[in-house]
């Protein structure tokens, strides 16, 4: 399968395109933009696909125009939206970058003053947020993750310099990936992927 987004005329739409592997026939195409009407959410692309049928979506909050986002799980019944919600601060962004095969989302949160760290986690029970523990600055993303719970991005240090960081989920714990190799005199301002 894939994902993405198109347009013919007016706005961006997301797509799912599923197709057969043996000859690379596209047997269906679903237009996620209609399917996500009255959700709440404005859709218009689709940034990442799991194996386990999950899509990662953004677009803008139907009521407030602000950058949105929702996983949707494909099922047999169809498709099943759960947003990824912020804290509920005024002018909040969501911006998600990855999805991995647990269903977690990693990203950012943006208000006009900062921009954290995050991580959604999607059940069948809703969504939780995790804020991702900085490096004492106010600016810090999450750019990658993997299905262990290890999410890998930036923070800036209280100082205001940025480096790149790992969190752990299982411990909490954010580290300064700087400390944690030789860096070779460098330093080390973003991290973009985890294995």
């Amino acid at each position: 399968s894939a994902v993405g987004r198109m347009k013919e005329s007016g706005p961006f739409h997301a797509f799912l395109a599923i197709y057969q592997p043996q000859n690379f026939t596209v047997y269906k195409t679903t237009d996620l933009t209609a399917a996500a009407a009255g959700t709440g959410l404005d859709v218009d692309n689709a940034i990442d696909l799991s194996a386990a049928n999950q899509i990662l979506l953004t677009g803008r909050e139907t009521q407030s125009g602000m950058p949105g986002a929702a996983v949707a799980t494909v099922t047999s019944h169809g498709l099943r939206f759960l947003e990824l919600s912020g804290t509920g601060a005024p002018g909040e962004e969501i911006l998600p970058r990855e999805l991995n095969e647990m269903g977690e989302a990693a990203g950012a949160i943006r208000t006009p003053d900062q921009s954290r760290a995050v991580l959604w986690s999607t059940s069948r029970h809703g969504v939780q947020l995790t804020l991702i523990p900085d490096l004492g600055g106010s600016e810090s993303a999450a750019r990658g993750l993997n299905d262990l719970g290890l999410v890998v991005g930036f923070s800036t240090t209280s100082l205001g310099k940025q480096h790149a960081t790992l969190f752990d989920r299982a411990s909490g714990n954010s580290r300064d990936l700087n400390l944690l190799t030789d860096t070779l005199g460098l330093t080390l301002r973003l991290a973009t992927a985890v294995n």
